[in-house]
């Protein structure tokens, strides 16, 4: 559901839908570690890293937006 240049409105947006629409919790993000452009993307929308993981060979991290309000990330 992150898309690079979304804004935090745009944000705001999506994680009401995914709420209200789908009764989702959390959000998930994955990347490759050598992927720079989208690392940044899960970071300036509020997205945690909470697992370093291998795409086959290519490092990579997991990242979640909780959308419960509380400050522990659903994994």
């Amino acid at each position: 559901m992150t898309v690079p240049g979304v804004r935090p409105p745009k944000r705001s947006l999506i994680c009401g839908v995914a709420v209200a629409e789908y009764g989702l919790t959390a959000l998930r993000a994955e990347t490759t570690l050598d992927n720079a452009g989208f690392r940044a993307v899960p970071a300036r929308t509020g997205f945690e890293p909470v697992e370093d993981v291998m795409f086959g060979a290519r490092p990579g991290r997991r990242y979640v937006l909780d959308l419960r309000g509380d400050a522990s990330p659903a994994r």
